[in-house]
Parts: structure tokens; sequence; C-alpha cells
């Protein structure tokens, strides 16, 4: 394995800097502005392989009939883990209109207590920062964005004033043509999409370009085997994400294939 790092081979001006020749390299990319797909276009020096992660537009689907206290935590502590700077991280939270009202209130309770700070900050969630100014900047487009285009503000959306601190964001009414529908948001705002028995669930997580990862809340054995074989998600997690998102406070997941293995997930 050879890593490539320098900076070079990732700016939009990396025509003019082929990826050198060898017998095998690994590539790794989590850039969301096309970097992976530039670094395969400048690999034809030689055959490669890659491992490219592309960005996530992670869909959360809550069935009429699932478990909402439990899908409220899980989606919540998913979206606001490390301030929602995850890759995994669900992004359209899909929720059946017979469960949408209490899927919400459940999900204003949670970031009522959301403690803003670092890990040294008391409190039962703490959330920290952003990265950047940049970031920031992103998360107030997002919200300037879906309000213009009909969306409502169910919880805060905007920076505290101090530090890279976002305040924890709903936003519902959420449409198809909002930049926070369409885009990663790497950050921590939640987007509530209202569906009903009409709508395909399936046919909603795969409207995106990403296909990173995938949730489904459902008390249904089959439901939740046929949306996991309908979505096109490299994983596909049922009723508890099999992710161990950043948790403070030393609470952790066990995330080795034998905890795996041992885990239900139904």
């Amino acid at each position: 394995m050879n890593p490539i790092l320098q900076r070079k081979y990732f700016t939009p001006d990396a025509e003019a800097h082929p990826m050198p020749d060898g017998r095998l390299y690994i590539y790794g990319s989590n850039d969301k502005s096309g970097a992976g797909r530039k670094i395969m276009e400048q690999s034809t020096t030689s055959v490669k392989h890659f491992s490219l992660e592309l960005g996530g537009n992670a869909p959360a689907i809550v069935m009429a009939d699932a478990d909402i206290d439990s899908a409220v935590k899980h989606i919540c502590n998913g979206k606001f883990s490390n301030a929602g700077q995850v890759c995994v991280s669900p992004n359209r939270v899909f929720v059946h209109t017979a469960v949408i009202d209490k899927f919400i209130k459940g999900v204003l309770h949670f970031t009522d207590g959301i403690t803003l700070g670092s890990g040294k900050t008391p409190g039962k969630f703490v959330m920290g920062p952003l990265s950047t100014e940049n970031a920031l900047r992103n998360m107030e487009s997002f919200v300037s964005d879906a309000v213009s285009k009909g969306g409502n503000i169910a919880c805060v959306g905007k920076r505290t004033g101090k530090g890279y601190y976002f305040m924890p964001t709903v936003i519902t009414g959420v449409k198809r043509n909002m930049d926070v529908y369409l885009k990663e948001v790497f950050g921590p705002i939640m987007t509530v999409i209202e569906f009903d028995n009409i709508d395909d669930p399936a046919e909603l997580a795969n409207d995106t370009e990403y296909g990173l990862a995938a949730y489904i809340y459902t008390a249904s054995v089959s439901t939740a085997l046929r949306l996991s074989e309908e979505i096109k998600a490299g994983d596909v997690s049922v009723n508890s994400p099999k992710y161990g998102y950043n948790r403070l406070k030393g609470k952790r997941n066990r995330q080795t294939l034998f905890a795996l293995l041992h885990k239900r997930i139904l």
C-alpha cells in the first residue's frame, strides 16, 4: 500500500498532477466536492485498487408500527453526536403520518436536553462545535434556503455567537428542492419529511446520489427485510444502528466483529 497524501492530487487543478505509477494503491477520500471522482480520473497511470468514502445523505425511515421512543433516541444520537459531523449520520428522516406528531415531540424533548460544550462540560448529552467557520456558514445557508422554500424551523437554527457552535436544529415541511434535502449536511440539522401509505419508503430513501448508510424502524420483520433489500445503501440498520457514534462521558457501543455477530438487531 502506498498512501497518497499530497494536497496537489486533490485540488481542482489535479489534471496537472496525475497519480504516480505503482503496483498497488489504495486511495481514501471523504471529500463531498468530487475529490474521489477526480482521484479515479487521475489514476490511469497503472491498475489501482480504490477504497473511497464519498459522503452520505443517510435516510432514516420510521414506520407507523415503530417503537417511537427508541427511534427518537437512536436517530437523535446519530444526528447530534459530534455535532452531526459523522458520515453515516441520519440526514433525511422520513416519518409516517400516523406517528409524526409523537416523533417530533420526542425529538424536541431530546434537543431541549442537549448542552453545548467540550468533553469536560457536565450534561446528559453534550454536543461540541463544528470544525470551521465555513462549516457554520454552511449550516446558516441550509437553514436560510429551507425557510425561503417553505420549510418550518421547529427548533432553533442559528449559531450561538461563541466559537463554532451551532444550535441543534430541526426542520419540518422539507421539500425535495431544498439544499438540506439534496446535500450532505454534516452538521446538527435534522430534516423531518412526512409520508403516508401511498408513498414508497424505499423510493424516498433512494432519492439521493449517495448510498452510504440507511436506517429502518419498524416492528414488522417482513417490512424490515423488504426495505433492506430495496434500499440502495452499503449498510442498512434495523431498529438499532450498528455504528458506534461518538459518545461522551465514557459511553460506548461495542463494535468488534464478535459483538456485532452477537447483537440482536430486531
